[in-house]
């Protein structure tokens, strides 16, 4: 069972976390949304 989990964070309203999503899975990545940590706004 593969234990990877993918951290995403954003620091502006103006910013989504999708495109770092994107980036992920093109590297070859298949991760689950339950395994997907998102920050926004710090």
């Amino acid at each position: 069972m593969s234990r990877i989990f993918a951290y995403c964070r954003i620091s502006t309203l103006d910013q989504t976390t999708e495109n770092q999503r994107r980036e992920i899975e093109s590297a070859g990545f298949k991760i689950k949304p339950q395994q997907i940590i998102e920050e926004h706004i710090s």
